[in-house]
């Protein structure tokens, strides 16, 4: 029964005619030329660079290369290539947080870009003045 049905949706669908929803002529005897004059206006806005985006991503970039870079010193044989990924997770570091606090003065939105791209960074920071203050307190 199946077979059938199939056979006859096929055979309806197959024989019949399709027509364009635009006029098509089969002997077309010139060739127009058609004109277009488009003009795009950037606004100032979308030129300006994002540093919040910027912050973003070198925020999450600076900690793989600073352990890539230890690697690379534990391997023995290249030495400027662990001395290559510390410079580059040190100016990413940095690099977070100017461009994260550079994007909250210009009000960039969306926010949580530059505050994730500074937290990242400055969270390091405040973990690594603490935690030598948290060693003489016991944690039972």
């Amino acid at each position: 029964m199946r077979k059938i049905l199939l056979t006859l949706l096929f055979g309806i669908f197959g024989l019949t005619t399709t027509f364009a929803s635009f006029p098509i002529s089969k002997n077309i005897t010139s060739i127009e030329k058609v004109e277009d004059n488009i003009t795009t206006v950037d606004s100032a806005t979308n030129d300006t660079p994002k540093f919040g985006n910027r912050s973003l991503l070198m925020g999450l970039v600076w900690f793989p290369l600073l352990i890539c870079s230890v690697f690379f010193a534990f391997d023995g044989n290249s030495d400027a290539s662990a001395v290559s990924c510390l410079i580059a997770a040190i100016a990413s570091f940095i690099g977070a947080i100017i461009t994260g606090i550079i994007s909250l003065k210009r009000k960039e939105k969306p926010k949580w870009k530059a505050i994730l791209g500074l937290g990242l960074t400055l969270g390091a920071i405040l973990f690594s003045i603490i935690a030598p203050l948290l060693e003489d307190i016991p944690f039972y």
